[in-house]
């Protein structure tokens, strides 16, 4: 086996395992604990709930523009070695990528159902994730000016 793709694996591995240990022991773990003692102290009794604010969903949407903003310098820097000859098709397999780099693609849709959901239940949430990924990409591949004029 090349030494490159032994590399590839235990870059995917590591990266994997961060990742997770951090999640188990910081996320299951220590923030359960603070959060339930925070609830039960009353500490979160004043958290806002669903329907929100106006103000809050402007909020949001300003806040989404630091990502957006992410996403496309990541298209910007990386276009000209994606696959595709139209800027759409670019962006479709940007958004591809990006997806990929998610939990969305695989790993939610198979927790979700392993904890008990339905299947219906699991496609038609993970489906949000999807056509969010695929239209951003396409967005960004077909507004983002190329880095060299041709």
């Amino acid at each position: 086996m090349n030494a490159k793709w032994v590399r590839f694996g235990c870059a995917i591995a590591a990266a994997a395992a961060a990742g997770f240990t951090i999640h188990i022991l910081y996320g299951r773990g220590w923030v359960i604990e603070y959060v339930q003692l925070a609830a039960a102290s009353g500490r979160l009794n004043e958290v806002l709930r669903e329907p929100y604010p106006s103000w809050l969903v402007v909020l949001a949407g300003v806040t989404a523009l630091l990502p957006a903003a992410g996403k496309v310098l990541g298209y910007w820097l990386l276009q000209d070695r994606l696959p595709g000859r139209r800027p759409w098709q670019k962006g479709l397999v940007y958004g591809l990528l990006l997806l990929l780099m998610s939990d969305a693609l695989l790993r939610s849709p198979i927790m979700n159902f392993a904890v008990g959901n339905p299947p219906g239940v699991v496609l038609v949430q993970s489906a949000e994730a999807w056509l969010i990924y695929a239209v951003t990409g396409i967005l960004i591949g077909t507004i983002v000016p190329p880095r060299r004029s041709t």
